[in-house]
């Protein structure tokens, strides 16, 4: 057999494992270790064929560079990236970077480890879960510097605070996401298993809520301000005091970091470009996604909330002491203890050795007064 089939036949198998898991949600984080661990196994195979970016020149003399989302791509999300990409911040670092979404929220760190992409962006516990199921990650940026995570009901619901959601429904975009939740759940002293029922909604998981098919959605800052632009009659409870943790973070695999820190210096300066960019001017960033996405059918006004959400949820005392990117020890440390006590893993790794800092001072090497010149100069579309 080829090399090529190998590889196909193996992702064949796995994604057959994959639909197996989604049939007993319930089980889902044990199926899903076991899943990242054969992954882990075809991941050496599967990259002997990947493509080495510190040589392959996609667009000209730009380096092509993939990164890949836990989600959709047609958000508002992802301003600071496009914001990044609409003023040339990743070409004037030599980098040809296209983004991708996620097909089941845990792809992005498969695509990763498999060698399909260079950066992806999951949750603290997401990536814990891909350590100890053999998956070489380490997180280089911290971006989602606050706990993003919440869920949203309707506007008439008896559902006040977090501790409300126990015995209701609870409708996820996909299964693999109870490894986010259930965090919350245990930190009331709730039993996920037995005391929230949860749903799987896919893409209009926020519509069920609506229709009254389901109590809440989980969801975060800079989602639920799109679907309450988009006329959705929802009332967002965050977990931000109930878990003052961190959430996403910029990832690549620890023989990419050997290989190509210029690389990871380069994307990251030009990322912390795109969110300086949204926090000097708002209003700009949200032109820039909506124009992007028209499909998404929002006014620019309409839009910027989520986008000032991003900007909360990306920019704290951290920030201002640190720089962009700079990891907090004590929120990880609370990030694995809340992963720990669901179970999704147990290998007790240094919460330190889940990322570096290393970084940090060449992300936040450059002209801060350009990119809020950029920002207070932009021509509106």
């Amino acid at each position: 057999m080829s090399h090529g089939l190998s590889v196909k036949v193996l992702l064949l198998e796995l994604e057959v494992i994959r639909l197996k898991m989604e049939e007993d949600m319930k089980k889902s984080k044990k199926i899903l270790l076991v899943v990242l661990a054969i992954v882990m196994m075809i991941s050496v195979v599967a990259c002997a064929g990947s493509k080495d970016p510190g040589t392959d020149k996609g667009n000209g003399d730009l380096i092509p560079v993939k990164y890949v989302l836990p989600r959709s791509l047609e958000v508002l999300d992802d301003a600071h990236v496009w914001a990044a990409v609409e003023n040339g911040y990743f070409e004037e670092e030599g980098l040809d970077v296209s983004v991708e979404q996620s097909t089941d929220g845990t792809s992005d760190v498969r695509m990763v480890s498999f060698g399909q992409a260079e950066f992806c962006i999951p949750a603290p516990n997401n990536l814990m879960v891909a350590r100890e199921a053999g998956m070489p990650l380490i997180s280089v940026m911290q971006v989602d510097t606050r706990n993003i995570f919440g869920m949203c009901v309707r506007s008439d619901s008896d559902i006040k605070e977090p501790a409300d959601m126990e015995g209701k429904d609870i409708v996820l975009a996909y299964s693999a996401w109870t490894a986010l939740f259930d965090i919350y759940p245990l930190a009331l002293g709730l039993d996920p298993a037995t005391d929230i029922n949860y749903v799987v909604g896919g893409e209009n998981r926020a519509q069920m809520v609506e229709l009254g098919q389901a109590d809440a959605v989980f969801t975060w800052e800079k989602e639920y301000q799109l679907w309450q632009a988009q006329g959705l009659d929802l009332r967002y409870i965050t977990f931000e005091e109930l878990v003052p943790g961190c959430a996403n973070s910029v990832c690549a695999t620890m023989q990419f970091v050997e290989d190509y820190p210029e690389i990871i210096e380069k994307f990251g300066r030009a990322y912390a470009k795109g969110i300086l960019f949204c926090k000097e001017n708002p209003r700009a960033a949200a032109d820039i996604v909506v124009h992007k996405f028209p499909a998404l059918n929002l006014k620019v006004d309409d839009a910027v909330a989520s986008i000032e959400g991003l900007v909360y949820i990306t920019n704290d005392a951290d920030t201002e002491k640190h720089g962009y990117g700079w990891h907090n020890i004590d929120e990880w440390t609370i990030m694995k203890q809340g992963a720990l006590d669901t179970g999704q893993f147990t290998e007790d790794i240094p919460v330190d050795e889940y990322y570096t800092n290393e970084f940090v001072e060449a992300f936040n090497n450059f002209d801060a007064d350009k990119v809020a010149e950029d920002a207070a100069n932009y021509k509106f579309k």
